[in-house]
């Protein structure tokens, strides 16, 4: 898994340019494109709060409210025949369709 960096609640990828010699990364889960950059893994870090707390102070300034990282629904789209799997499996186990899901995602992302 990739190394992230957290701050406020955002999450932003640490990232490097060969061709640029240059770190860089970009904010995860919102629909905004915030990118940040840095010689340094310090100077890397120190650009993404900058860029968070502008981001944050931009919003308020335009009373516009910030996006919440990862609060976007998602959508599933399942063949017909695993979908009458999860089905099966959810009432097999006496478990809401939504706990299967989330068991199988936890089990796919924690490894």
């Amino acid at each position: 898994m990739q190394e992230t960096m957290n701050y406020k609640g955002y999450q932003g990828t640490i990232e490097y340019s060969l061709e640029d010699n240059v770190l860089h990364g970009r904010v995860l889960g919102i629909k905004s494109i915030l990118s940040y950059e840095g010689n340094t893994l310090l100077e890397l870090k120190k650009d993404f709060e900058s860029l968070i707390d502008e981001y944050l102070e931009d919003c308020k300034n335009n009373n516009e409210s910030p996006e919440k990282p990862y609060k976007q629904n998602i959508v599933i789209n399942l063949e017909p025949d695993l979908q009458e799997k999860l089905y099966l499996y959810s009432a097999l186990h006496n478990e809401n369709i939504i706990d299967s899901i989330g068991k199988a995602i936890r089990n796919l992302v924690t490894g």
